[in-house]
Parts: C-alpha cells; sequence; structure tokens
C-alpha cells in the first residue's frame, strides 16, 4: 500500500554507497555494479498464475539481467516453507552458457596457492 505511493525510481540515488532493493519492473532503466536476482525458481521467476504473460515474464528477467555491468547472482532455495521443493527456473536454460562461467576469487586463489605448497611440504618431509 506505501509503495504505491512512491513514483518510480524516486526512492533511488546513484551517488549513495548503500545496497538499493527493488523489483524488477522498478529496476527498467537503472544500472548497478552487481545485480542479485532472489527467488529464481520455478512459479516465481516467471511467475506461475494463469493470467501471467509468458512474454511479459521473459523480458521482465532480460530487464532484470541487464542491469548489471559487471556481475549477476541467480539466487534460488531448495525448500521453502517446509517441505516444499522448488525447482529452479526454467529460464536458466536460456542463459546456461553464461551461468556456467567459473566465478573466481583473487583472494581465495591465493590462499589455495599457499595450502597447496604446504601440502606438498608435508608430503616431502613425511619421506624422511
Amino acid at each position: 500500500r506505501y509503495l504505491k505511493k512512491i513514483a518510480l525510481n524516486d526512492y533511488y540515488d546513484p551517488a549513495a554507497d548503500k545496497i538499493t532493493l527493488c523489483t524488477m519492473h522498478a529496476a527498467k532503466g537503472l544500472e548497478f555494479s552487481a545485480v542479485f536476482i532472489s527467488a529464481f525458481e520455478q512459479g516465481t521467476i516467471p511467475f506461475g498464475k494463469n493470467d501471467a504473460d509468458p512474454a511479459e515474464e521473459k523480458r521482465l528477467f532480460y530487464v532484470a539481467l541487464t542491469r548489471a555491468r559487471d556481475k549477476v547472482f541467480l539466487i534460488h532455495a531448495k525448500e521453502r516453507f517446509r517441505n516444499n521443493n522448488r525447482q529452479i527456473s526454467p529460464y536458466k536454460k536460456l542463459i546456461q552458457s553464461a551461468v556456467n562461467q567459473k566465478i573466481t576469487d583473487p583472494a581465495m586463489e591465493k590462499i589455495q596457492k599457499k595450502r597447496a605448497k604446504k601440502q606438498a611440504r608435508e608430503r616431502q618431509t613425511a619421506l624422511f
């Protein structure tokens, strides 16, 4: 009820160094360095109601994906509301090749290299 009073994008300040929560509809025309799309599950994205227009649902998802300059994170739950098994959104197939890119973190790579060196040293000293 309160959201109806807010004009489209009235709440968004691009100069603010903060997280912005918004719907896919409200994200039109905006751009972010990273976008998190939560509830990426069948019945939610695309919306599972009978009167939902499939073409409009696909367009909204595309709008959400293209708001990101650098990274997109698709988040889904295996279960929601106790024992309600959820399937990942069928839209995953539309973006399969882009989603399957391995994300690497330079800090984690550095830690993994140190661990590998330590394990190699331990294996060598275990011989004596």
